[in-house]
């Protein structure tokens, strides 16, 4: 009988273990997603400046090429 009484003790703590762990699983989990859900959104938003910022390059390579073109025009005018 004392063996008996025992193993259910021991049962009963077990599963009282086996809830703090999924417990805790589950708040690491959510922690996690949340981690990654922040990461993602600072990604997507570096990848949108990175865009306008290549944008902005594309921009200042044209306004650049049309002067040069421009000065090399009026050069050859001059010649």
């Amino acid at each position: 009988k004392e063996l008996i009484s025992e193993t259910k003790n021991t049962n009963v703590l077990i599963r009282e273990q086996i809830a703090v762990s999924r417990a805790s699983s589950d708040s690491l989990v959510k922690f996690i997603e949340t981690h990654c859900s922040k990461t993602n959104d600072k990604l997507e938003a570096i990848e949108t400046d990175l865009m306008r910022m290549d944008e902005r390059l594309v921009k200042l390579t044209q306004i650049r090429n049309d002067e040069l073109r421009s000065i090399f025009k009026k050069k050859e005018n001059n010649d």
